[in-house]
């Protein structure tokens, strides 16, 4: 899909090789993303041999514009994950290990020249948007939330409400 995020695997070295990336907003548009408005993502993986597989470690960090879960409004929230990767030839063998030296494991095919990494980037930045996006308190659309319903009344209406089996209270006493 973008060809700019890519490791090429042949002629990896012990040493460290770097492959520095930006992600922006036409990246989540490519893969349909709608909740993702805007991105300012630097990318910073790192590739090296080790053997008979490919390490690769990633820094991601930047901020993502969002749309907040009680305004609608837009929300800056700020990116900072790392992922590490234990890059293995050949099919994934049925009793895999999920994880290799603190790596997550993943196989890419015996004549794979090159790893395609923007499958795995889009996934990490999507994981680091916590499910419940609000702006801190203050920070929401004033007009906005003068049409939300703040007033809860009292504990024990929302002791009854939150109750699932308050509407089962009083059956027995009516008479059938």
């Amino acid at each position: 899909m973008h060809e700019n995020y890519i490791i090429p695997l042949n002629g990896l070295d012990r040493e460290w090789k770097k492959f520095p990336w930006h992600v922006g907003k036409e990246f989540f548009t490519d893969f349909g993303n709608s909740e993702i408005r805007d991105c300012d993502v630097q990318v910073e993986a790192e590739a090296a041999k080790r053997g008979s597989r490919i390490d690769i470690d990633c820094h991601m960090g930047g901020s993502v514009v969002t749309v907040c879960d009680r305004c609608l409004g837009d929300l800056e929230m700020a990116i900072d994950t790392d992922l590490h990767l234990a890059v293995r030839f050949g099919n994934e063998p049925e009793s895999s290990p999920e994880e290799e030296d603190g790596r997550e494991v993943v196989y890419v095919g015996m004549d794979s020249d090159s790893i395609e990494m923007d499958q795995i980037i889009y996934d990490y930045i999507c994981l680091s948007v916590p499910l419940h996006k609000v702006h801190e308190d203050g920070g929401c659309d004033p007009e906005v939330l003068k049409f939300i319903k703040t007033d809860g009344g009292s504990e024990e209406k929302k002791a009854a409400a939150n109750n699932p089996f308050s509407v089962l209270k009083g059956l027995l006493d009516k008479k059938l």
